[in-house]
């Protein structure tokens, strides 16, 4: 059976972007990313996270959560 993904999350981070795969994971929520950043111009670009579709709504709250955490701070 094959996964249909949905694009949840952009960002020109890509470590933030991966930490979030990294929270999606631990919570059971297969994540994938997508890295479109240029290689010679980091600046040009953004990463793209995907999840599950049937999975959207969890990794979202997950992830609004932890930016509410962050903010904070």
């Amino acid at each position: 059976m094959s996964i249909d993904w949905k694009l949840i999350y952009t960002d020109s981070d890509i470590q933030r972007i991966s930490y979030y795969k990294g929270l999606l994971e631990e919570n059971n929520i297969p994540a994938q990313v997508i890295n479109k950043i240029d290689s010679v111009y980091p600046s040009i670009g953004s990463a793209e996270l995907y999840v599950d579709a049937q999975m959207t709504e969890k990794a979202l709250q997950l992830i609004e959560h932890k930016e509410g955490e962050n903010s904070e701070n």
